[in-house]
């Protein structure tokens, strides 16, 4: 995820986002330790399984991913 993103911005992507199951908390955990920030979970967004699920959207933007904190995979 990391690689895929700094790729992105480096061929100037304004921003990169994921989305993650609502229920998935170690999914949204490495989101967070991969630089991106929460921005909100759209209700019953999706089907998983023949059941409507919500999701939790992230994102990350160029100049927020180049000051993340150094011990923060690069």
């Amino acid at each position: 995820m990391v690689l895929l993103t700094r790729w992105l911005f480096e061929l100037g992507a304004a921003r990169a986002f994921l989305t993650v199951e609502a229920d998935n908390e170690a999914s949204a955990a490495v989101a967070r330790r991969a630089g991106f920030v929460h921005e909100g979970t759209m209700r019953a967004h999706s089907v998983w399984q023949g059941e409507r699920i919500d999701v939790m959207w992230f994102a990350a933007l160029p100049l927020e991913w180049a000051m993340r904190e150094p011990d923060e995979p690069a």
